[in-house]
């Protein structure tokens, strides 16, 4: 069964990422729903969680951790199963977004969504990139948590975002600098300040986004407005008196 799979993989390879990255968009428009529900943080953390293990993986086959392991035979879908969780990622953030969105200035972080999604799909030919690989995954962690810990504290501030600005630089170089001392081949391609100072500046270039109203109001994003006397709260649903 393994060899017929990897035998229909070789036949379709150059079509596979475009599969996989519009699988997962295809697949997160379908099933997500709102951006609190239990379902929706679950998914999020397993696409984030799944793409830090597959990061993980990639980087180390280069210098042969996984010769003699059964992850021997699925190495080479390791940049596959890291542009579908990427792409889950960056295609959740775009619906999102997209319901808070209006033709405002915050369109414009809107946009960098959009074109990250897109873009997505030339990892095939720089999934390689160490650079790349950490500066993306950057970019989808910070967001995450911007999404999350709102939700999680039940409330939206500057606090709050900055205090997800700190989580997500400290989890994103956890795994830099575990995949640097692991991974000889990795101490070879990036350099340890050029890496750092990339996602410094992205956390910088993401907090003026931030400060200066370039961001969409999600997750606490209004989607109803009603006039009442009163409302009351029964679950997650709200009866207007």
């Amino acid at each position: 069964m393994i060899q017929k799979l990897k035998e229909t993989v070789e036949h379709h390879k150059k079509y596979l990422p475009v599969i996989f990255f519009m699988g997962g968009f295809i697949w997160d428009s379908l099933t997500l729903g709102r951006v609190d529900s239990l379902y929706s943080n679950v998914v999020l953390c397993t696409y984030l969680t799944s793409l830090s293990v597959c990061l993980y993986l990639y980087n180390l086959a280069d210098d042969g951790a996984w010769a003699d392991t059964f992850l021997k035979q699925y190495e080479e879908y390791f940049p596959l199963a890291i542009q579908f969780f990427l792409g889950g990622l960056c295609s959740a953030y775009v619906i999102f977004f997209s319901r808070s969105v209006s033709l405002t200035k915050t369109m414009a972080f809107f946009a960098i969504l959009v074109v990250l999604l897109f873009a997505n799909e030339i990892l095939k030919h720089r999934i390689s990139n160490k650079y790349l690989q950490f500066g993306a995954y950057f970019f989808v962690n910070f967001t995450f948590f911007t999404f999350f810990l709102p939700v999680l504290l039940n409330v939206m501030n500057t606090v709050v975002f900055i205090l997800s600005g700190f989580i997500s630089i400290g989890t994103t170089l956890f795994l830099v600098l575990y995949i640097y001392a692991k991974s000889p081949s990795t101490r070879q391609e990036i350099n340890g300040f050029k890496i750092t100072g990339l996602i410094l500046g992205l956390y910088i270039s993401i907090n003026l986004f931030y400060f200066f109203n370039l961001i969409p109001p999600v997750p606490l994003a209004l989607e109803d407005d009603i006039v009442a006397h009163d409302l009351i709260k029964k679950k997650q649903f709200y009866r207007k008196i």
